[in-house]
Formats: C-alpha cells, structure tokens, sequence
C-alpha cells in the first residue's frame, strides 16, 4: 500500500522543509502577500515572517523576495529558488 504522508526534509544544522512550510510558500506564491498567505493559512503573520526570514537565511539563495509598500505597493514572490524547491517538493 502506498504511503501518501507528506514528505519532511531534514537537511544540515536546523534546517527543515514539510508540509508547512510548502503550503506557505505556495500560498505566497498564489496570493503575492505574506500577509495574505498567513491569513489563508489562519496563521499570525510574525510566524509566517520568521518561516520566511529563515529559510531565506539558510538556503543559499533566497526562497521569497519582500517589497514593503502596503497593499499596492509591496508584496512577497517566490524567487527561481523558491519555485525550483516546491516543484521538487
């Protein structure tokens, strides 16, 4: 029987990637907003920063790029790396 649980990568020092954080970035992704993805997800923004903050810390590249601006002006987009990372995923 096949096994449809959610993947965990556990990679060097205290570097992980699940469920989750996917879900987040694909929801950034969607919805252009950390903001907006945290919502959607019924979590409080400051968490959804520091998940965001922190994988673009220990990937070698950034993961998301944040423009601050408010709702017409800034945003949040995967990068390359970013959209590379969830389709292997």
């Amino acid at each position: 029987m096949p096994d449809d649980r959610p993947i965990r990568l556990l990679l060097s020092g205290d570097l992980s990637f699940g469920p989750g954080k996917a879900e987040l970035l694909g929801k950034i992704r969607e919805l252009g907003s950390v903001q907006e993805a945290a919502a959607a997800m019924e979590m409080s923004y400051m968490k959804a920063w520091k998940i965001v903050k922190g994988l673009n810390l220990r990937f070698r590249e950034p993961l998301v790029t944040m423009q601050r601006g408010g709702k017409d002006q800034g945003g949040a987009h995967l990068t390359p790396a970013g959209e590379k990372l969830l389709a292997l995923y």
